[in-house]
């Protein structure tokens, strides 16, 4: 898989420094993401942008400017495709539970609705924005010249699913879900196209459990 990212040499071309700062940046979430409020982990991650913007110009921002390699109704289609797949799976897994559960209930994330606003706000606006600048933008600009396109896949999957189980959700999509958006970034070269799938990802999950609690 030959990324948009690498088309003219590595993203972020203020070398060893910008590779060092990113990859600070993601540790430092890791360490404090599971009891530090999201306004206060936002301050690093656009640190961070910043410093690449600094440091490598236009080419460091290169994923977070562009638009999607084979353009938005491509990227649109995939959306589609696995916004169906992941229907499919979940109601494989709700149809196993009820024949094979013995009785095991699906309980929803929230009490009643004025749960929902606050909800929405964190789950498809904040959560989203700051992991994929940390677990796509700045991870990826970090490993990228040293492990390629699907070397970065692995390492942000694998970041995103730490990320998942120190925040106590190591549900399947969770755990598999940064692979998807990794790919998506580094096959379409920008940061738009996983930042919409987690969002949007994120919005099923709430109509879901929106459902199963009214």
């Amino acid at each position: 898989m030959e990324s948009p990212l690498l088309a003219d040499g590595p993203p972020g071309r203020g070398g060893v420094a910008s590779a060092w700062l990113a990859g600070a940046v993601v540790v430092q979430d890791l360490a404090l993401a599971a009891h530090t409020p999201y306004a206060t982990r936002l301050l690093p991650a656009l640190a961070g942008v910043l410093a690449l913007g600094l440091l490598g110009g236009k080419d460091g921002l290169r994923g977070l400017l562009a638009s999607p390699a084979g353009g938005w109704w491509r990227w649109a289609r995939v959306g589609v495709g696995l916004g169906l797949l992941s229907g499919a799976l979940l109601g494989l897994w709700l149809a196993g539970l009820h024949l094979f559960g013995g009785g095991v209930a699906v309980e929803s994330i929230f009490e009643g609705p004025r749960e929902l606003g606050g909800w929405l706000v964190r789950a498809c606006l904040l959560a989203p924005g700051i992991e994929e600048i940390v677990y796509r933008f700045l991870l990826v600009a970090a490993v990228l010249p040293l492990l390629g396109s699907r070397g970065s896949v692995i390492a942000s999957g694998l970041a995103f699913a730490a990320l998942h189980l120190l925040y106590g959700n190591p549900s399947p999509e969770n755990m598999l879900g940064g692979f998807v958006l990794a790919w998506a970034y580094v096959a379409s070269g920008s940061l738009a196209v996983p930042l919409l799938l987690h969002a949007i990802g994120n919005l099923f999950v709430g109509v879901f459990h929106a459902a199963l609690a009214w």
